[in-house]
């Protein structure tokens, strides 16, 4: 596994921009002073250190903090923003309610659907893992106050930025 130590042999990481550049020359097209890695298929820049590729959000937590076992949340759900004021530990749940929304929502909010069969709103959220039923609701507004509510009940340590 990765140091700190050795990770700072390789690479610069300045924690106001979340860049990373590289100390050491180790290919024509990966040269000392150049910025380090690449954006992936899934949005997160990765970064090859000794033949192997690291998700560059861990490595800025792992350079200032000295640990990367930890899921780690992007504050403003930038995924190339590897600033360390925007990186913070999480758990599975934290990291889910933290999400844009999906292409098929169709409420507009995070926790809301249209529920076809008994044609109400339907208030919901992930807790560990284990769904939620919030209720149903006649009221696009009242689904999403009582998805807010239960955000602030299940996650009252973990403010939503946007």
């Amino acid at each position: 596994m990765l140091t700190q130590a050795e990770l700072k042999e390789h690479l610069h990481y300045d924690p106001d921009t979340g860049i990373f550049t590289r100390i050491k020359s180790v290919s024509s097209s990966a040269m000392a002073g150049m910025r380090a890695g690449s954006v992936s298929g899934n949005k997160y820049r990765r970064i090859m250190i000794s033949g192997k590729l690291y998700a560059e959000h861990r490595l800025a937590w792992l350079y200032v903090h000295g640990n990367m076992d930890l899921l780690l949340d992007h504050i403003d759900r930038d995924r190339q923003n590897n600033r360390i004021s925007n990186l913070r530990p999480c758990t599975l749940s934290q990291n889910g309610i933290n999400c844009a929304l999906r292409s098929h929502n169709t409420s507009g909010h995070t926790g809301v659907c249209w529920n076809k069969k008994l044609n109400k709103w339907q208030g919901q959220i992930m807790v560990e893992r284990k769904l939620i039923h919030l209720g149903l609701f006649l009221e696009k507004d009242l689904a999403i106050n009582a998805y807010k509510e239960a955000r602030d009940k299940y996650y009252p340590n973990f403010k939503i930025e946007l």
